[in-house]
């Protein structure tokens, strides 16, 4: 329980190109903001918090995009689009984003 109290952990997609050039994936996942990780880092510590370390995801992030783009297709899904899990799964591969586990503790 000390544990959760004191930590905090989190998946978010952290911007690693500059903002323009992922302003689409930003609309379509309803982001005002995409932090860098150093960005992220400056927040924690506004918030008396400090990064302590993170994984990345985005082979996971990759592979589950393209496997909900298709059931979207197989099952006609209403909700996220096709064109939704496409835009992330790109913007994964094209290392314009990253999709990590965050990990901060309180300091």
């Amino acid at each position: 329980k000390q544990w959760y109290q004191r930590r905090v952990r989190a998946s978010d997609f952290i911007r690693v190109a500059p903002s323009a050039d992922i302003a689409e994936f930003m609309k379509f996942n309803s982001m005002p903001v995409a932090l860098s990780l150093d960005e992220m880092k400056v927040a924690f510590q506004r918030h008396g918090m400090e990064y302590s370390g993170g994984e990345d995801l985005d082979s996971h992030c990759i592979k589950c995009c393209a496997a909900k783009a298709a059931k979207v297709i197989k099952e006609k899904i209403q909700g996220p689009s096709v064109e939704f899990f496409n835009i992330r799964e790109n913007n994964v591969k094209d290392k314009k984003v990253s999709f990590q586990i965050i990990l901060a503790k309180k300091l």
